[in-house]
């Protein structure tokens, strides 16, 4: 798999911040084909359902809705209006858009277009923003902003966007915002607890030192998980007092610096669920004529476990090799592998497979996607 699929698609996985807003129906969507960008956008982790941010080779940009069964979608055509931050939670799609220099508006998605979500917040232009949906099915939305950083939190309530506190992060710009296993009305963000019914609290005592990277859903006990930036996995058994470098590999326990992380293999967490085991991928490029993609889980009780071992990609009858530049985990007991879209005379369709959580892979198939004008 080329250097550059593995690092777009952990980029995709971390970093849900591309989108775009739905234009006029008489707008034309874009043909989806090889040639065209998919960026997974958002998850509704409850019912599976997926959007997907598309730039066509024209130019032209679209959003693809993918049925939680992902057996079909529909392709929808967008302006020049995006909508960004991505919600990965179990809750309908939702993001933000820009209503002024130092404004955001919240956006759901419903019925093939965006409508707004609560009430605009005052957030500075520079701030980094992520949204989630909590266990309870509130939404949420943390800004991160200020030197040192300093996350805030809003949950919405009634239809209107309640302050739920502010506090520094510990971690290096985190992305991304959890469901909280541990309170059903709370969020998990760069370290910290944001709750409805307490004030902001840190889960973590300290960071491996000299690391940095993305602290990751491990369980609702204290268990932690830091996904670094060279893709080493690093665990802590007492909610970050201590900290162990993990030597843990699909293809055996590392008892030298043998394979380096980044040159050999690429570790990513696939953009989707975050309940239950945590899920990690890994492409395994030790042998440059073959090499291959592990799908692993890790909780407290099972350690890790591989669930597939498979080619990086599939190859098409007429010679094309497909390689998988998104993984998705839209449910906790389902993988999505997509290599893309492809184009016939008749229609735009996705290609991908599915890995259900007793380990069934799925041939590779193609998804109808009807266009929406």
């Amino acid at each position: 798999m080329p250097a550059s699929s593995v690092l777009r698609h952990f980029a995709f996985a971390t970093l849900l911040i591309i989108g775009a807003s739905l234009s006029p129906a008489a707008a034309q969507a874009p043909s989806c084909d090889r040639h065209s960008s998919l960026t997974p956008f958002a998850l509704d982790t409850r019912s599976g359902r997926a959007l997907l941010s598309v730039s066509a080779g024209d130019g032209r940009r679209g959003l693809i809705d993918l049925a939680g069964d992902a057996a079909s979608g529909r392709l929808h055509a967008a302006d020049e209006r995006p909508v960004f931050a991505g919600s990965v939670g179990p809750g309908e799609p939702f993001g933000v858009e820009r209503c002024g220099r130092e404004c955001l508006q919240p956006v759901r998605w419903q019925e093939g277009r965006w409508s707004p979500l609560g009430e605009a917040l005052t957030i500075p232009r520079r701030a980094t923003v992520a949204t989630t949906w909590d266990l309870s099915g509130s939404a949420w939305l943390v800004a991160l902003e200020g030197d040192p950083a300093t996350a805030r939190a809003f949950r919405l309530v009634a239809r209107e966007w309640q302050p739920m506190g502010q506090r520094p992060v510990l971690l290096d710009r985190p992305e991304a915002a959890y469901p909280d296993a541990a309170d059903r009305q709370g969020v998990l963000f760069g370290g910290l607890r944001f709750s409805a019914g307490a004030d902001p609290a840190t889960t973590l005592s300290g960071l491996p030192r000299g690391a940095a990277g993305e602290l990751l859903p491990a369980g609702g006990d204290d268990h932690r998980i830091l996904l670094d930036e060279r893709g080493r996995v690093f665990r802590s058994a007492d909610a970050g007092r201590r900290w162990e470098l993990s030597r843990w590999t699909p293809w055996g326990v590392q008892q030298t610096r043998t394979w380096e992380p980044g040159r050999d293999y690429q570790t990513v967490r696939p953009t989707g669920d975050g309940q239950g085991a945590l899920a990690l991928a890994w492409f395994d490029r030790r042998n440059r004529d073959q090499p291959r993609l592990y799908l692993t889980t890790w909780d407290s009780e099972s350690g890790w476990r591989t669930l597939a071992d498979l080619p990086p990609e599939i190859s098409t009858l007429d010679g094309q090799v497909l390689a998988y530049d998104y993984l998705l985990r839209p449910t906790a007991e389902r993988w999505l592998l997509l290599t893309g879209c492809v184009h016939t005379t008749a229609s735009s369709q996705l290609s991908l497979r599915i890995l259900d959580d007793g380990g069934e892979l799925s041939g590779p198939r193609l998804v109808p996607l009807t266009k929406v004008r």
